[in-house]
């Protein structure tokens, strides 16, 4: 019997077996859209050498190409050390800047592998995800061969208007979003403002545009576990304006008057050692090693505050992964960020945790204070369950698949 279900073929560097928040959203794409409706195709970057190109990830075939190993686009992890970390960091910014794609080889090899599975099993929508640039290339070379295939460009963060990448990168990017624009029929992205901002760009009204965010991606109750020890947490890395300055100095001072009682730690999951601990609070900082989603969300849980640390960058529309598994704990967020942007807007909305700005130190001495003082109550936020299962990437794929049902 021939199989009657429209054939979706997702193309993505970040994919399962990759531990991260990009490799996370299109596990979701294909794990939730549904397979009764939708036959459902992964092509991705081979990552790791000598492993198998071919894998099931719930029963969906996944393809994962090769590219070179010489010049190319280096991952850096928490762990390396400080010589390995600034090599790495050169690297990629001389890659970003000379050459058209991160990925060199990878794109040829996609739209190679796109040709083999059209001719086996017609293709009808196709959907890149960015960054790198590499999966819309391969889409665009694709479309421009079948130009009746539908393309969906999933924008998991801005391209030109990406205020930390070089003049030529930019100009690189938007020639990009200039093909994109003429031959896309959907696109996506991670929060209202930056598709706003798209939609503002692209400059093309037959395009059809959804929010689709990161969202969490468990079924465990929220916790109401209280520790011993107050326990704070915040998960992953460090960079550019993004570092714990205005926390420390909070800490430091709460520390000198002994307002947390000498009962607390902070845990850094994940983190990079690419900042100076105060003296003053060295016995209660501890660094873990990332492990994969599951345990970080354990570790969510069994803390008693989650951090999210993101200054004011001059741009709205930044979330951070992390937000998502953090409501979902049902523990309250500390939250020092731009308190104008959609992450701030959320937590409020949630009745999550206490929103301070990344600067007010003041600010978030007092925040921490509160959170510290319903942890010894037993005070936990009182979130409305309806409005965290709508962060459930389940949830979030179900608009993915109101706008591909609109454009098929």
């Amino acid at each position: 019997m021939t199989d009657q279900r429209k054939h979706i073929v997702i193309i993505s560097a970040w994919f399962f077996p990759e531990n991260r928040v990009a490799s996370f959203r299109l596990n979701a794409f294909a794990k939730y859209l549904n397979k009764d409706k939708f036959k459902v195709t992964v092509v991705s970057l081979n990552h790791a050498k000598g492993a198998n190109q071919e894998l099931l990830f719930d029963d969906v075939p996944v393809y994962r190409e090769p590219y070179s190993t010489v010049v190319r686009i280096r991952k850096q992890q928490p762990g390396d050390s400080f010589l390995k970390h600034k090599l790495y960091a050169l690297n990629n910014k001389l890659v970003s800047r000379f050459f058209m794609y991160d990925y060199p080889g990878w794109t040829k090899a996609v739209v190679s592998r796109l040709h083999n599975i059209h001719k086996k099993n017609s293709i009808d929508l196709i959907i890149s995800s960015y960054a790198p640039v590499d999966a819309h290339l391969a889409a665009f070379a694709f479309k421009n061969e079948f130009p009746e295939v539908k393309w969906i460009a999933d924008m998991r963060d801005e391209m030109s208007r990406n205020r930390f990448l070089s003049p030529q990168a930019k100009s690189k990017l938007a020639g990009i979003e200039k093909r994109i624009a003429a031959n896309i029929d959907g696109l996506t992205t991670v929060s209202a403002p930056i598709l706003d901002d798209f939609k503002a760009l692209l400059n093309n009204s037959s395009i059809k545009y959804k929010e689709v965010r990161n969202g969490f991606d468990h079924d465990y109750p929220p916790s109401t576990n209280f520790s011993e020890q107050f326990t704070l947490l915040y998960a992953g890395t460090f960079y550019a304006q993004i570092k714990p300055d205005t926390l420390f100095a909070a800490l430091t001072s709460l520390e000198k008057i002994n307002a947390l009682e000498g009962n607390w730690t902070l845990k850094l999951l994940g983190t990079h050692r690419n900042f100076n601990v105060p003296k003053e609070l060295v016995k209660y900082v501890s660094f873990m090693p990332p492990v994969p989603n599951d345990q970080a969300v354990g570790e969510m849980m069994a803390a008693d505050c989650s951090i999210l640390i993101h200054p004011p960058m001059g741009t709205h529309g930044v979330y951070s992964g992390k937000l998502f598994e953090y409501l979902s704990t049902g523990k309250p967020v500390l939250a020092l960020v731009d308190i104008e942007d959609v992450a701030a807007k959320l937590i409020n909305e949630m009745n999550a945790g206490e929103v301070v700005d990344f600067y007010d130190v003041d600010g978030i001495k007092k925040a921490i204070l509160k959170i510290y003082s319903d942890w010894k109550e037993h005070n936990l936020p009182k979130v409305d369950p309806e409005k965290i299962k709508k962060l459930h990437r389940k949830y979030q794929v179900s608009l993915l698949e109101e706008l591909i049902d609109e454009i098929l």
